[in-house]
Parts: C-alpha cells; structure tokens; sequence
C-alpha cells in the first residue's frame, strides 16, 4: 500500500462483523453490497490509500474487531485524523464494545489534546423504518453516558450535553454537517439524519469534559443507499486542508453563474466535497433527497461514459471522466438537475 505521511488519516474501529470493511471496499473500491458478504474478518491493521482526486486524498486504516491499543501502538493517535467508530444497528453486546470504545478514547486522549469520534450505527437497512429513530436515539444516549463515565465530570455534569432540536435549526440534522451558515444546507436525507451533540450551558461546555475533547458525531448508515456516501462525506469534509477554499470556489461560481445550488462531488468516491445554496435556507423538502438524486447522477453519467466516451485511459479501457459527457435532468417538481 502506498502510504503518504501528509494525508489525513481515518481510524476504522469497531466490533467484528460491524461492516467496517465493506465500507470502504464500496466507496472507494467500487464493491457491490451484495458482494461485501463474502468479505473475510479484518485480521490485521489494513491501510487503504485513497486518492481518487486532487482534493480527496487521505489513509483509511481498518483495524481488526475490538482492536486493544498497547503503549506502543497507541501511538497510532499522534498522527489520527478521526475515528470512525462502526456499529451494528442490532449488536446486542452492548458492554462488549462499549469497553472497547472506552478504552479507544481513553488512550487516544493519552497522545493527543483532542480527537474527533464518529460513530456510525451501521446496517440500518436490518432496522424496520418506523423503529430507525428510536435505534439512533437508544444507541447514541447509551454511548454518551458511557464517555461520560471516562470524564472527571461525570457525576456532577451528566445533563451538561442534549442533543439539539430539530425545529430550533433544522440544518442540524443535513447529511452533510453545519460548518457553514452563509453557504447553505448540503443535500440532506429524511431517513438517515446525522446528529450532532451540542453544548448547552451557556453556549459552551466545561473545558476538561471528556465530550469536548472527543467532539463526537453520530449517523446512522447503510451501504445498500446513500447514507453511507452521505456520512462519510461529513467527516472528510472537516479533514480537507482546502476545505474554505473549496467553499469559496463554488460560491464563486455560482454567483457568477446565478445558479441557485451547487454542489461539487467527487465522481469515483461519490462524495461531497463542498456546496453553495443561495438565498435565504429553508428547511429542507422531506420528500426529496437531494444526495441521492445528486447520486444517481453521476452513476448515469458514468454508465454512458463507459458506453459512449471517445476517450480512453492508458489501458485501453473507455475514460468515464470523458469532458464532453454531461446530463441534463428535468424533475418533476420543475427543478433543472445539470451534471
């Protein structure tokens, strides 16, 4: 594996059997789901170099299920970017992995100040739709109680932190994080929200409360629909050094365009790399998801690429990066879809 020290780095951790592995073999090495069940356990620390593009570039390191740092390899932390805690939706060992979680952040917090913790409760798509929210909401409550038993504070602050509500500022639950409040919401899904823990005392949290140091993240995801792209989108967003430019770039054009919305994708990975929605924010439609109409976009101008691209690449094979391929979508809600 070619490994580049300067990218930022991804630490996959989590139970055996959590989808840790299939994650990344489907986003970034182009695996169906169905076939991600004929992958074998993660044995040992693999290290996936990703670099599909000039702007998304950084190291995936899969660890083995329950991986226990030593002293010597918790050294690992020095150079994590974040961590991607990957969870069955339906994993009833509850303590098993909450230890281990513990243990992560412990250690993490060891060698560094702060980290940031992403927890994906995966294979929602096991989990009936009506039982989705109260999954999400059991688990993520459960790991906070279990991280504030690691903080000093944890008797006397353990009402410091709520999530926040969806009515006071429905761009907290956008697939595609808050960082920004000029540029607008990125595409969100209904069926896949992402929450965010937020502090409540008087805006800011106490300073050595372990939450703080870990800035935890919580999604719920699936590899067989866009929640997955969309979750992984989030957290490599904040890990992109050019990532104000980005934003600034597509603003740009927009404007200079008068497009109303924009949003810049990278095509392998399918993930979103920056985005502008001009104008006042409302909240966004229920009914559509625009990540995954965004999405399925780019897989059709993929697919006609490999049939009708005049390019090819050195191989031989057609260049589904063909400039001249582009596509142009009407919806029936009157919007103009141009990829």
């Amino acid at each position: 594996v070619s490994v580049t020290t300067q990218s930022p780095k991804l630490f996959f951790l989590g139970p055996s059997h959590a989808g840790k592995s299939s994650i990344h073999s489907v986003i970034f090495q182009k695996m169906s789901p169905n076939q991600t069940t004929a992958l074998e356990p993660t044995e040992a620390v693999l290290l996936l170099d990703v670099s599909s593009s000039s702007f998304t570039k950084f190291q995936i390191w899969d660890f083995p299920g329950l991986f226990e740092f030593s002293d010597e390899s918790m050294q690992y932390f020095k150079d994590c970017s974040a961590i991607v805690y990957v969870l069955d939706a339906q994993d009833e060992y509850i303590d098993q992995w909450m230890e281990n979680l513990q243990s992560v952040v412990q250690k993490a917090l060891q060698v560094r100040d702060k980290i940031e913790l992403n927890i994906f409760i995966h294979k929602a798509d096991q989990i009936p739709a009506a039982s989705l929210s109260a999954c999400k909401d059991d688990v993520s409550q459960r790991i906070l109680r279990g991280l504030r038993e690691c903080s000093p504070l944890a008797d006397d602050d353990e009402d410091d932190y709520e999530f926040p509500s969806r009515a006071a500022d429905p761009s907290t639950y956008s697939g595609m994080g808050t960082e920004s409040t000029t540029m607008g919401a990125a595409p969100s899904t209904s069926t896949h929200p992402v929450v965010h823990v937020a502090p409540t005392r008087g805006g800011q949290p106490p300073a050595d409360n372990l939450l703080d140091r870990v800035m935890p993240h919580f999604y719920v995801t699936s590899i067989y629909d866009h929640s997955i792209f969309q979750a992984l989108s989030d957290v490599a967003r904040r890990l992109v050094p050019q990532q104000a430019l980005l934003e600034h770039m597509v603003t740009g054009f927009a404007e200079h365009c008068e497009l109303p919305t924009v949003y810049l994708f990278d095509v392998m990975t399918k993930m979103l790399l920056a985005s502008c929605i001009r104008g006042p924010v409302d909240v966004p439609d229920p009914s559509r998801d625009s990540f995954g109409i965004c999405s399925d976009a780019i897989d059709f101008v993929i697919d006609v690429s490999f049939v009708y691209s005049q390019q090819s690449t050195p191989g031989g094979a057609k260049d589904p990066h063909d400039s001249n391929q582009s596509c142009l979508i009407k919806l029936s809600d009157g919007y103009v879809l141009s990829v």
